[in-house]
């Protein structure tokens, strides 16, 4: 699973010699990284003694810094919903990463003044009192990486966009003792490559549908997320309107149980298809085969419409061969469009749908 750390440029207030459209795109980044932060599947993380520190010095967007802002510049923003979010993340000890390194059960001693972070502007743009900290920390990241714990090889770091349009961070250190022991290079000067995720479409290579099948809900809408976003909103080209979606009571059950949660090239087919379900593509799709899931087996039984909400049955094809797996779902009519309720996937020879 892919590990996230948060720069705290990402929630450093802008100085008061910013352009109000500088303002605007910073709050949109910290807006973006929060609702990944709190919604997404991957583990997320920030330097929490940077919030203390950013407080202090008055640069933390609480409540009261974001409302200065908004008066200041005259933004249109909501102000407690931002504040909320910022605390639910920022202010959470659990998502602190001195303490998860903490946790790992190693530690390291650095030779002094050797820790090197290029580009430079990465550590260059945050305010001093940081620094000493924050370069301390992304060595241990380093060391980390380096003995090869898996905490450090998929680590990503969220950040702000960097001059040049650089998306990797590299780091050095020279370690003078390590615990447990692993063997150093002859000068005793490790290097390691971290890259780094300037918006969250950059997250899109980083899915893995067999790690988000396994967070449960929250997982498997995020990849269908995603997968909207790799499939259909394409620069240049005029976005789908996507119809809200959930998943049925016994959708996940149905895919667990018959031992397909551990199947990438079906739980990619069904993250897919949900894609397309809820941005209208799937009809014009043949090899989905999309038809109405009828009342009974006979080629005139009407279709089937659930009691009390009159949602509507739907039955699609994933897979031909072998089981010929199939995706079910309701379509639930609004007085703003409708929405799409993920039933269950079966086999061909199947019927059930919940």
């Amino acid at each position: 699973m892919t590990n996230i750390v948060i720069d705290p440029a990402i929630i450093t207030i802008p100085s008061d010699t910013t352009s109000r459209e500088d303002v605007e795109r910073w709050l949109e980044s910290l807006t973006l990284w929060l609702k990944e932060a709190l919604s997404g599947p991957f583990t997320w993380l920030h330097y929490r003694a940077a919030t203390e520190l950013l407080l202090s010095y008055g640069q933390f967007p609480d409540f009261q810094q974001l409302k200065q802002l908004q008066q200041t510049y005259r933004l249109d923003i909501n102000v407690s919903q931002i504040a909320r979010r910022i605390n639910a993340f920022f202010r959470e000890d659990s998502f602190d990463l001195e303490a998860y390194l903490n946790n790992l059960e190693y530690a390291a001693e650095f030779a002094k003044d050797t820790i090197v972070i290029e580009p430079v502007q990465f550590i260059a743009r945050l305010p001093e009192y940081l620094h000493d900290g924050f370069y301390t920390l992304l060595a241990n990241c380093c060391i980390c990486k380096y003995i090869e714990q898996l905490f450090g090889q998929k680590l990503h770091i969220a950040t702000l966009a960097l001059a040049g349009d650089l998306k990797e961070l590299t780091i050095s250190v020279v370690v003078l003792d390590v615990l447990p022991d692993f063997a150093f290079p002859p000068d005793s000067k490790i290097t390691q490559i971290f890259p780094l995720l300037i918006t969250p479409d950059d997250l899109q290579p980083s899915v893995n549908v067999i790690d988000c099948w396994s967070q449960g809900e929250r997982g498997i809408i995020y990849a269908i997320e995603q997968q909207c976003k790799k499939d259909h909103f394409n620069i240049g080209s005029p976005s789908p309107s996507l119809a809200k979606f959930r998943l049925g009571p016994r959708f996940i059950q149905s895919v667990n149980e018959r031992g397909l949660d551990t199947n990438e090239i079906l739980l990619q087919a069904i993250i897919r298809a949900a894609s397309n379900i809820i941005a209208d593509r799937a009809k014009d799709i043949s090899g989905y085969r999309r038809h109405p899931f009828r009342q009974s087996e006979t080629a005139d039984s009407p279709q089937l419409v659930r009691d009390g909400d009159h949602a509507k049955a739907w039955r699609l094809m994933l897979q031909r061969r072998g089981a010929g797996w199939r995706l079910h779902y309701w379509q639930i009519s609004t007085p703003d469009g409708y929405i799409i309720e993920f039933a269950n996937v079966c086999k061909e020879s199947e019927r059930e749908i919940y």
